[in-house]
């Protein structure tokens, strides 16, 4: 009763996107919308998602030494796969493999992965903070996103100041009064253990490739996005793709069903609809842009997974077994 009331809101809104989204799009309008793109254009958007993972991967090997490449790229795709599977489990996917494999602390491993998405929320709510005053009829998500902008970016902040005085930290821990032995010996190790995950954050120049690559992975989402706007509507400015993907991002963001179904489309049409596009244009930008990323995750996954020596049913019996364990055992031991 618990996994189904955990998926339940995620389903139910995803839903309630694909039941709106049908009542305005009738399927030979989309059929027609579909024919507008050509294999080429294809090619295209599976090259930019590629490259866009690619960047992924290096921005978030900056923030957690001791992992290859090749590595990072094959996770990164492992955490999306399970992501189109289980919602939010990718965050697990990533920790559990990488703490399986290497001597990195689970802990750390989940350090890294929230400065990479608290950049994300950042990079997304400022695109569309910028493209805003372009844009005055989605008014009503000002608010929201500026509340995200400024709570992720101070977040960001505070983990740096908590990484540059991360020794100091560890020294008030242990020079400490607390008389509990469970905290000293169960919470603070693990604290210690987040604090050594923000190490990077202490050296400027590898924070700032991280930065960096995690910035060019949005250039390439934003061209693959506007390029699929392109091939449908023809030329149109680039303010719009850049709005776009502000707005789908901050959207996705939403509990949701498996791999987004519905409500990566409905944010979609409803951002591109304020520019005037057509809904069954927009629907099938969104869904040709979706299928190819689905497709391109699960490919790598898998392949992932299989050099790893993985598989797909052993980690979701782990994903599960770590969401309904006591915070405690998140150390990586098995």
């Amino acid at each position: 009763m618990k996994k189904v009331l955990r998926w339940l809101p995620g389903i139910l809104i995803s839903l309630a996107a694909i039941y709106i989204l049908s009542k305005f799009i009738t399927g030979k309008d989309l059929v027609n919308a579909f024919r507008s793109f050509t294999w080429v254009d294809i090619l295209v958007i599976l090259l930019l998602n590629i490259l866009s993972f690619i960047a992924r991967a290096l921005g978030w090997r900056n923030l957690l030494e001791g992992v290859s490449i090749k590595q990072a790229f094959l996770i990164v795709n492992e955490g999306y796969l399970f992501n189109n599977l289980i919602p939010r489990s990718g965050e697990i996917v990533r920790t559990l493999l990488v703490s399986g494999f290497t001597r990195i602390s689970a802990f750390q491993v989940a350090s890294s992965v929230v400065v990479e998405r608290a950049l994300d929320i950042v990079i997304a709510a400022a695109m569309f903070l910028l493209t805003l005053p372009f844009v005055v009829e989605m008014g009503w998500v000002k608010p929201i996103a500026w509340v995200l902008f400024v709570c992720f970016l101070m977040g960001i902040v505070f983990m740096v100041i908590l990484a540059r005085h991360s020794e100091s930290v560890k020294k008030w821990l242990a020079a400490s009064n607390i008389h509990s032995e469970f905290i000293k010996e169960k919470i603070f190790p693990k604290f210690g253990s987040i604090l050594d995950g923000l190490a990077t954050l202490k050296n400027p120049v590898k924070f700032a490739k991280s930065v960096f690559w995690i910035l060019c992975s949005w250039v390439c989402w934003t061209s693959l996005l506007f390029f699929g706007i392109t091939r449908i509507t023809g030329r149109i400015p680039l303010l719009w793709g850049i709005f776009t993907q502000g707005i789908l991002a901050l959207g996705i963001a939403l509990p949701s069903a498996p791999a987004n179904l519905g409500v990566y489309e409905g944010t979609m049409v409803a951002a591109l609809t304020v520019f005037g596009i057509d809904q069954s244009a927009a629907l099938s930008i969104a869904l040709v842009l979706h299928f190819v990323q689905i497709i391109v995750t699960s490919f790598f996954g898998i392949y992932g997974l299989m050099v790893q020596g993985q598989s797909i049913s052993t980690l979701m019996d782990r994903i599960c077994i770590r969401r309904n364990t006591p915070s405690e055992k998140l150390n990586g031991e098995k």
